[in-house]
């Protein structure tokens, strides 16, 4: 619980899509900006989402939705009070 103590959460899925999405798609979907505590990160608008995942799928992408997983990655899912 250090690193998160000290306000170092794991990386945002956002701040992921930077390594992740290729860059033609990152420049075409999202919009760079930048936070205070969390550094840059991607912002992408929900109404182009299912656009971006078609466009994706095209260069070869398996897509498919796992709110879960995405609220662990986010680091929603973490609680320092549980035991």
């Amino acid at each position: 619980m250090g690193s998160v103590v000290e306000g170092n959460w794991p990386p945002l899925v956002a701040e992921g899509a930077f390594t992740l999405l290729p860059k033609d798609l990152r420049t075409r979907f999202g919009k760079q900006r930048a936070t205070v505590l969390n550094g840059e990160l991607l912002e992408i608008p929900l109404s182009d989402v299912a656009e971006l995942v078609a466009e994706l799928r095209r260069h070869g992408y398996e897509m498919q939705r796992d709110g879960e997983l995405i609220n662990v990655l986010d680091g929603r899912s973490f609680s320092p009070l549980a035991g």
